[in-house]
């Protein structure tokens, strides 16, 4: 399997790993295994989605090596980080003496 960006994902492709929402930790997109076509791949955008995995045979003998769980963390983290940091006000204001220096 391989990561490719959106823009690198063709048409008849099959995804290696299932599609997780990137802003809802836990809803998936599309199961592993899912041929994509032109209509699935016109909407990855509109849900964010940057990355994802497809099959390729030139990689089969790594993909033993590769942690299927790390991407769903790395989705998980990246929602708890935008909540906590959404939580912290913002203290610099233009009128602020130091910011207009």
């Amino acid at each position: 399997m391989i990561c490719l960006s959106v823009e690198q994902v063709e048409e008849g492709m099959v995804l290696a790993r299932p599609l997780q929402h990137p802003l809802q930790p836990g809803v998936v997109l599309l199961q592993a295994g899912c041929r994509l076509d032109s209509r699935s791949i016109g909407l990855l955008p509109q849900y964010n989605v940057s990355r994802l995995w497809v099959q390729h045979a030139d990689f089969e003998d790594l993909d033993r090596y590769l942690n299927p769980g790390v991407g769903e963390l790395r989705t998980q983290l990246r929602h708890h980080l935008k909540g906590f940091f959404a939580g912290i006000p913002t203290v610099a204001h233009l009128e602020h003496p130091v910011v207009q220096r």
